[in-house]
């Protein structure tokens, strides 16, 4: 799903008669490092990332961080998009929780049937 969600934006982003561009006038090594930013936060929100991410930052926290290391932001970022990821569903009560739980069952079951087809 990550890659599906990056490929997306990507898509989005770069078409040519798109004004979604939010990197068109970046140098190009800073646009290939806020890309690679931006593919492995992005990735990091697999939940099977989730407790190798847990461990370093716990295991970062006990030791003077965050540094100016690039790693360490990478952390940062990843453990800050991961929360707005997981606790999405507390905005606005219930109604909209159930409303996107729904959404997510619906995309899940059709990417099972379809990968069932082929």
């Amino acid at each position: 799903m990550e890659n599906h969600h990056l490929a997306s934006a990507f898509n989005v982003m770069f078409k040519s008669e798109s004004n979604c561009n939010i990197m068109a006038n970046l140098p190009l090594d800073m646009f290939k490092e806020a890309r690679q930013l931006i593919i492995e936060i992005v990735l990091n929100t697999d939940m099977s990332k989730h407790f190798s991410l847990m461990t370093t930052l716990k295991t970062k926290l006990g030791n003077n961080f965050p540094t100016d290391a690039i790693e360490d932001r990478i952390l940062i970022l990843s453990c800050a998009l991961r929360t707005c990821d997981i606790f999405k569903v507390v905005r606005d009560g219930r109604t909209v929780f159930y409303k996107w739980m729904e959404h997510m069952f619906d995309e899940y079951y059709k990417q099972g049937d379809m990968e069932r087809e082929l």
